[in-house]
């Protein structure tokens, strides 16, 4: 039986950790017709693309054994998987934006789940029949949750740091001066980023960062290195929780923005001046 989540988008976001260790029971018929139905219901990501996401269902134990997912996952048997063009960035950090926003709807019905970057693309390759131009970045395990976390599973966390995130004062910094940003400054603002903090990214490491003039409602979006899935990821939490709050805004992929040296300007998020 499903456990009872949180409601709003908020509250998943900040109630939602990486489940590794599920029941080797079948999802019931009602389940997975709800499964399916966000998968189709996933939004499109900013830049456009629509990714070709599939589920895939295997035997008890023959899921886990056959993505090759080196023992971090225990009786996985639901994968969704999304192919997006290969080579193609922005088709990446779609793919990013739109599974996480499956991966808060599936915690959402009660089921755990667990981004993978680590896994056998052969094998998955010949469950998944991507086409040739196509390549899958990334999937996603989901299932009932069982019960306490295996020993491995707490090696896991640790060596990836998944209980912890970087503090504000690395992460969000100010737009004219670069100074850290001071949560008290922001305003309305302040659950967005915060959102974007506990976002998920691949060895928890963080990539992004955000230069914000909260008083002019923008954000401008930097990464170090081209981690486009971790982006997407970060995109749709800080929209999720600006729209759940009424700030409006959108994001703008080709605005004039600062040069900052190291980093990559991913995009701005312009919303309402007067939201702060």
């Amino acid at each position: 039986m499903s456990r009872a989540q949180p409601y709003s988008t908020i509250e998943t976001i900040a109630a939602r950790s990486s489940c590794r260790n599920y029941t080797d029971m079948p999802l019931a018929p009602e389940m997975l017709s709800k499964v399916t139905g966000i998968m189709a219901g996933a939004p499109v990501g900013p830049h456009g693309s629509v990714p070709r996401f599939r589920l895939l269902e295997f035997a008890p134990g023959e899921g886990t054994g056959r993505l090759g997912t080196y023992g971090f996952i225990r009786n996985g048997r639901y994968f969704v998987a999304g192919a997006v063009p290969r080579g193609d960035a922005a088709a990446r950090l779609d793919l990013g934006y739109s599974l996480e926003w499956i991966v808060l709807e599936l915690t959402r019905a009660g089921l755990g789940t667990c981004w993978l970057g680590a896994f056998d693309r052969a094998k998955l390759g010949a469950a998944f029949e991507p086409r040739a131009d196509e390549a899958i970045p990334a999937i996603i395990v989901l299932g009932q949750q069982a019960g306490r976390k295996r020993p491995v599973e707490r090696l896991i966390r640790l060596a990836a740091r998944s209980g912890g995130r970087k503090p504000w004062s690395t992460l969000f910094l100010e737009a004219a001066s670069g100074r850290p940003l001071n949560p008290a400054d922001v305003g309305r603002y302040r659950e967005p980023l915060e959102c974007v903090r506990l976002a998920p990214s691949s060895r928890n490491g963080q990539p992004w960062r955000v230069y914000a003039d909260p008083a002019a409602g923008r954000f401008d979006l930097y990464a170090h290195g081209p981690a486009y899935v971790d982006l997407g990821i970060a995109m749709l939490h800080f929209e999720a929780a600006a729209t759940e709050l009424s700030l409006g805004g959108e994001w703008r992929l080709n605005e004039p923005a600062s040069a900052r040296p190291g980093l990559l300007h991913v995009g701005t998020w312009q919303g309402l001046a007067d939201s702060v």
